[in-house]
């Protein structure tokens, strides 16, 4: 169903909630909160729609001290398969409707409006940090000092998403600090999770940009340059253990066994899950996957004039990495 001229989006900064009707995608609704120093967990992408990322769970920059989005929905207004519009709330008597559509997926009925809780954000440091490790050790390092920060070190607060481009010699790692913890801080070296995540054991840093940002108008932009449309087919999902086993898998297929043509580009994807995302009592939502690690996103792109033999071999190099990790 096209919902897409139902996209207006209502900010009430006092109640410190947002309600956005189920055709606004998460761009829009990052424009109507610009200036408020407010934000909602929602996910990554300007692109994607609020509904049906609430829908299927919904991660983050603020996942590590709200939960998924879907934990955040304080009501949701549904046009059920009668025809029918409730309200639903945790409150009354459609609060088993509720808990449906938090994670549950679309099958319950027309989502036409959310309302979600709203978060601090005024105080924000994050960015992009590229680190070279262009070997199969080099890459085993980066991996193993990741996993242990991400086990030890990370705070609610922190977020984390990283990519291994196959063949490219580097690690890429944005990192975030998002709400109290950040305030009033002016540079990334005074968090410890940051500044453990600046320096992973690489051979250098080509570039670091971490810092002081607007939530808004620099954080929520952060993965634009893996966002955009291309050609190609992604394969996703949820992962227990960001174990040896898991890092080793990583390292293989993105230094080792890999589609070679310039026409393809493969690459791994890593968004850590933490904090509120795992602990939270999940009897409120339908989240299947509450207490994993990691979510996985293998990355299969290639360029317009590529042939039908490059196309099928990263699809095969997708389909291997997802029997092996996932």
């Amino acid at each position: 169903m096209d919902l897409q001229l139902l996209a207006s989006v209502t900010v009430d900064t006092d109640a410190k909630t947002i309600a956005i009707e189920g055709g606004a995608k998460i761009g829009q609704t990052h424009y109507a909160l610009k200036g408020t120093g407010l934000g909602f967990a929602t996910g990554t992408n300007p692109d994607t729609g609020v509904s049906g990322l609430t829908m299927a769970g919904g991660a983050g920059y603020l996942g590590g001290q709200a939960g998924y989005s879907c934990d955040t929905v304080v009501q949701a207004k549904v046009v059920l398969p009668s025809g029918e519009l409730v309200t639903a709330t945790d409150d009354n008597d459609h609060k088993d409707l509720l808990r449906a559509v938090r994670g549950g997926g679309g099958n319950f009925g027309v989502v036409v409006e959310w309302t979600f809780k709203l978060y601090d954000v005024s105080g924000a440091i994050g960015g992009t940090v590229v680190h070279l490790a262009p070997t199969v050790a080099s890459l085993r390092k980066v991996l193993t000092n990741y996993a242990t920060i991400l086990e030890n070190d990370m705070p609610d607060q922190a977020g984390s998403i990283c990519a291994c481009p196959a063949g490219a010699p580097v690690f890429v790692n944005v990192v975030t600090m998002i709400g109290d913890g950040a305030k009033n801080v002016k540079s990334y070296k005074k968090i410890p999770f940051l500044a453990k995540m600046s320096s992973l054991g690489a051979w250098f840093r080509i570039s670091n940009n971490l810092g002081p940002k607007d939530y808004i108008d620099e954080i929520t932009v952060l993965l634009e340059p893996i966002q955009q449309r291309t050609h190609g087919m992604a394969i996703g999902a949820m992962v227990y253990s960001f174990d040896d086993q898991m890092r080793e898998a990583i390292v293989h297929f993105t230094r080792v066994d890999y589609p070679k043509s310039k026409k393809v580009h493969p690459t791994i994807i890593c968004a850590c899950l933490s904090g509120e995302m795992r602990r939270i009592d999940g009897s409120r939502s339908s989240i299947r996957h509450r207490k994993a690690q990691a979510w996985i996103l293998v990355m299969s792109a290639w360029e317009p004039d590529a042939t039908e033999e490059e196309k099928d071999s990263i699809k095969v190099w997708a389909k291997r990495v997802k029997a092996k990790i996932m």
